[in-house]
């Protein structure tokens, strides 16, 4: 069997669906988690979907359909304007093991990360699509212990003000930060991708 798609025809066994209940009347924004439907994608070998390895054997197709609409694909997608659909994927690099950073437990005493979430509705970014926030974290602590120094410079400095040779002092800092990925509406209405650099505390120190 085929399933037909436009101008090409796709074979039905690697057409994808997926049930969605929304509740959701009228024109808006409605998100669907297709998380489940890559699986499905990724643990099928090429073998099982055809043997040949042709460009068009690559095809996968996710169908979206109203069961409660006067026609079931009638009108569902916009091409046009604000709501036009994307498709959201996050890759991340298999990361070497690192010493983690020293997150805050309760009140901070020494130089560690505290939680700290950005919600981007909350503060009026009602322009950016993706992500609805993120954790931004920051740096709090006493630096007067002697395992948090960044550097030799930070070291020496605190060394001299806990001898009492130096009226300056380090203070807890980030020491490591990473970006942000982002998916936003410009002027003109385009949906722009962005990684946004120094958005995200991971880990802190004192200089």
């Amino acid at each position: 069997m085929k399933s037909h798609r436009g101008d090409t025809e796709v074979p039905i066994n690697r057409v994808m669906r997926t049930k969605l209940k929304s509740k959701k009347g009228g024109s808006g924004w409605v998100e669907v988690d297709v998380k489940d439907i890559l699986k499905q994608w990724f643990n099928k070998t090429a073998q099982q979907y055809d043997s040949s390895n042709t460009t068009d054997s690559n095809i996968r197709v996710i169908e979206i359909s109203c069961l409660d609409c006067e026609s079931e694909t009638a009108h569902l997608i916009s091409s046009r304007g604000r709501l036009r659909p994307f498709l959201v994927i996050d890759l991340e690099k298999p990361r070497s093991r690192q010493k983690r950073a020293v997150d805050c437990k309760g009140p901070a005493r020494q130089c560690c990360r505290q939680e700290l979430y950005v919600n981007f509705a909350k503060i009026g970014w009602d322009w950016i699509l993706y992500p609805a926030g993120f954790r931004a974290d920051y740096c709090e602590g006493s630096c007067h212990s002697h395992g948090s120094p960044i550097n030799g410079y930070s070291y020496m400095v605190q060394e001299m003000t806990r001898r009492g040779l130096s009226q300056f002092s380090i203070c807890c800092t980030p020491s490591q930060m990473s970006g942000v990925s982002m998916l936003y509406f410009d002027r003109d209405e385009n949906i722009i991708k962005r990684d946004v650099p120094d958005m995200r505390v991971d880990s802190c120190g004192c200089s």
